[in-house]
This record gives structure tokens, C-alpha cells and sequence, in this order.
């Protein structure tokens, strides 16, 4: 399939994206190869199959609404905290 560059230039504008022409003719031939698998894949029968799901063997729990931990209990262990938080090292560099 031959993509001409005016369909180039308007997917790009569509994906938001900027080329120049050198750029756009550079991708043409990727375009195009794309398309022609695109055209491959739509030729295979595609109705559904049936499911190969694994089902669980146990139930899951019920959920249910228990008791916090208090702050302190949660803090107990920290290696650092500061009135009711926990401490980290700053790990994103300004």
C-alpha cells in the first residue's frame, strides 16, 4: 500500500505530532509496511473462541470492614517518623 505524504502530514497532525517532510518520507516506507501487515491480520477469521479462563479453585473472602492500627502501633517500627508520618529518603532529585 503506498500512503501519499499529504496522509502522512494529516496523521501526524492528528497524533499530534511534528515532522518535517524529509521526516515524513523517511517514515513512509515504515507506514506503509505497517499497513500491509494491518491488511494481513484483517484476512484471518477473528470470531470468537471459546474461553480458556482459569476458574479458582477456593472462593475469595468476604471483604470486611476491620479496626485500623493506631498511629502509634503503626509507628512503633519505623526506622524514622515525624509526628505521624513516616520518614523516607528523598528519592526524586530537585
Amino acid at each position: 500500500m503506498n500512503v501519499d505524504i499529504n496522509k502522512m502530514r494529516n496523521t501526524a497532525k492528528l497524533a499530534r505530532l511534528i515532522f518535517d517532510d524529509s521526516e515524513l518520507e523517511a517514515l513512509r516506507g515504515d507506514f506503509d509496511t505497517i499497513l500491509d501487515y494491518m491488511d494481513i491480520v484483517s484476512k484471518f477469521d477473528s470470531k470468537p473462541i471459546e474461553s480458556k479462563s482459569v476458574h479458582r479453585s477456593t472462593p475469595l473472602r468476604e471483604d470486611r470492614s476491620d479496626e485500623s492500627l493506631q498511629i502509634e502501633d503503626a509507628l512503633q517500627n519505623a526506622p524514622d517518623s515525624d509526628s505521624n508520618y513516616f520518614r523516607v529518603p528523598q528519592v526524586i532529585e530537585n
